[in-house]
């Protein structure tokens, strides 16, 4: 008889981690829906052609993952981006010295406006949801 109901123990816990697990990938992508709307993740040595082919503006954000404030620069672009209808790539520039050199990333976050192969703006600090909500408004 201890065998019959270790059985249903057993299923029971199953179904609950499920459950759990369930639900805590589904509230992760509903926070996140925000960011990954719109925006394409590019590897570094796919920006430099990426750059050129646009003749329309170009939204490109640089960033690492183990930066704290880009977490937060990341969510303003992302709104303001939303807000505007535009798309915007981001890319991460942890390993990419050679690309740091190339735009002249100083540090991160940054994102460059690029339109017609060249850059036309910038923020790279003080990062504020006006300031980032101005250079999407650019056309």
């Amino acid at each position: 008889m201890k065998k019959r109901n270790e059985g249903w123990f057993y299923l029971l816990l199953f179904g609950v981690l499920a459950a759990g697990l369930g639900s805590s990938w589904y509230l992760y992508n509903l926070d996140n829906s925000a960011l990954s709307q719109e925006v394409s993740e590019l590897k570094p040595d796919q920006l430099a052609e990426t750059v050129k082919q646009k003749e329309k503006i170009l939204f490109a954000y640089f960033y690492t993952p183990d930066c704290a404030q880009c977490k937060s620069a990341e969510e303003m672009v992302a709104n303001a981006a939303k807000e505007k209808g535009e798309k915007w790539v981001k890319v991460n520039v942890k390993n990419a010295t050679d690309l740091q050199a190339t735009y002249q990333i100083k540090g991160v976050p940054s994102l460059i406006v690029f339109q017609g192969g060249k850059e036309v703006s910038r923020l790279d600090k003080g990062w504020e949801e006006n300031k980032v909500t101005a250079l999407f408004q650019q056309k």
